[in-house]
């Protein structure tokens, strides 16, 4: 939280008139966080945050932010619950600016992390990830693997060599380095969902010792959820000195696999999504250490904590042997397959992943309550792919033709063209299309067209899974 936009008490007046939360008795800006600018309003009806969305948020996102909160307030999650003005509407503008209101939470921030505190810590991510499952909302992570090619790129432009050499000398070079050899060997197959993707010490309230609720959502999204445990780690596990705590470590993940059990595989690639998530927050960090303005209300968070961070989990990736972990070949063949009863309507996807050496096959599938038969067919392409530990030369089998020519020749035009089409309308589909274009870089991927219902085996294996998910 902080303050980019100064609001005086006549503004907050008049904001107040559009909600029936009371009038205003006061109200003061929070200076803690970076990205948006965040007020306490206290009315005679009670107690509230506002909070006023700043440029890096696209407002395209905030729905997303809005639902999650109300999706777990709903299931006694102690989170922020928004609040709908008179027109029963929950997104507002300020000063030209998106914004809304969200309840008060009892309690405040530690400063003072005890063992115990990381085991609750550790349950309560569990129980958000459990109690998030069939939450319907999707939103890409765009400060995960696929986003810091862009964060190296606009640092590496936007911040001069002697700045980063007066910070660390060779930071780049070593970030890029980071970078490659975790986007070598990224976990896509670990089980994803919905994560926060910012549970450090200041979004976590306390009450006597007792977790009172988790705020911020506003980096929340879909992605790996040993990821923000790895993010958790950086963020509760380090003393202030930097040392390494194993035992607040052991306890966050004894508090979160005593409601959700990691597998061998999350365990085994945690390290490296640790080291991933230091790098994540080494690059903002740097960028908002030059780049805040000076007249911001707002603390921007020295980078160096995070070199030793990044460092400290490089030391423990470099002794893992990631190839002898992957398991399946690295040369496959893909069958896929997308279904829908009504367009739009219930739908499901299927995907057979077939070792030619040994003939070993793979099942895949899913299902949507509301979807197309396209997007379940792009679909099917996103979820075989990402179930592939490492980069792979593929043959992928589509019986779609709008699969195979958008990945092949449409989409080249789609990004010159900012996502439009040749007629100037929004692609449809946009986010299913830059999930599989930057799932595609990791992969060598040859694509070829079957004709449905032909007699292709694999072909009609995919079809059974497809309808199979979709009826169940």
């Amino acid at each position: 939280m902080a303050v980019y936009t100064k609001l005086n008490e006549e503004q907050i007046i008049d904001f107040l008139k559009l909600y029936n939360i009371g009038t205003l008795i006061h109200f003061n800006g929070i200076t803690e966080g970076i990205e948006n600018s965040n007020f306490y309003l206290e009315t005679s009806k009670g107690k509230y945050i506002l909070t006023i969305f700043e440029k890096r948020v696209d407002q395209k996102d905030i729905p997303f932010f809005i639902n999650i909160m109300k999706y777990l307030s709903s299931r006694e999650f102690l989170c922020p619950n928004p609040i709908m003005d008179i027109q029963e509407n929950y997104l507002q503008h300020l000063q030209n600016k998106p914004a809304i209101i969200v309840s008060f939470l009892n309690g405040k921030s530690k400063t003072k992390l005890t063992k115990e505190d990381c085991f609750n810590v550790g349950s309560h991510m569990a129980s958000m990830h459990i109690k998030s499952n069939n939450f319907q909302g999707r939103r890409k992570n765009s400060l995960s693997i696929s986003g810091w090619d862009e964060l190296i790129k606009n640092c590496s432009e936007t911040i001069p060599t002697s700045t980063l050499n007066n910070i660390e000398p060779n930071i780049l070079e070593e970030i890029q380095d980071s970078f490659n050899f975790c986007k070598k060997y990224w976990p896509n197959a670990l089980p994803q969902g919905f994560i926060h993707a910012d549970l450090f010490p200041d979004n976590i309230f306390f009450d006597d010792n007792k977790i009172s609720g988790v705020i911020d959502f506003y980096f929340s999204c879909n992605d790996i959820l040993a990821y923000d445990l790895a993010i958790a780690v950086n963020a509760w596990c380090f003393e202030d000195d930097l040392s390494f705590n194993n035992k607040k470590f052991d306890q966050l993940i004894k508090g979160y696999c005593s409601l959700r059990n990691l597998s061998k595989n999350e365990l085994f690639f945690l390290p490296l999504l640790c080291q991933a998530a230091a790098m994540r927050f080494l690059l903002t960090r740097l960028y908002d250490w030059v780049h805040t303005p000076k007249n911001a209300t707002v603390v921007p968070k020295n980078p160096n904590e995070y070199i030793i961070k990044l460092r400290h989990h490089r030391k423990i990736v470099i002794n893992q042997n990631f190839d002898e972990n992957i398991d399946m070949s690295d040369k496959l063949k893909i069958y896929t397959d997308g279904a829908c009863s009504g367009n739009p309507g219930i739908g499901g996807w299927g995907a057979v992943l077939i070792n030619p050496d040994t003939g070993e096959e793979k099942h895949l599938s899913g299902a949507e309550n509301v979807t197309t038969n396209n997007k379940m067919e792009l679909t099917a392409t996103i979820e075989s792919l990402k179930s592939i530990n490492k980069p792979s030369e593929i043959e992928l089998y589509t019986d779609s033709q709008y699969v195979k020519n958008g990945i092949n020749i449409w989409i080249i035009n789609w990004k010159n063209n900012g996502w439009k089409t040749a007629n100037k309308k929004p692609v449809a589909n946009k986010e299913l299309w830059i999930e599989l274009d930057t799932i595609v870089q990791f992969h060598n991927v040859q694509w070829f067209w079957v004709k449905g219902h032909s007699g292709n085996h694999y072909n009609e294996i995919a079809d059974q899974l497809a309808v199979k998910a979709m009826n169940i």
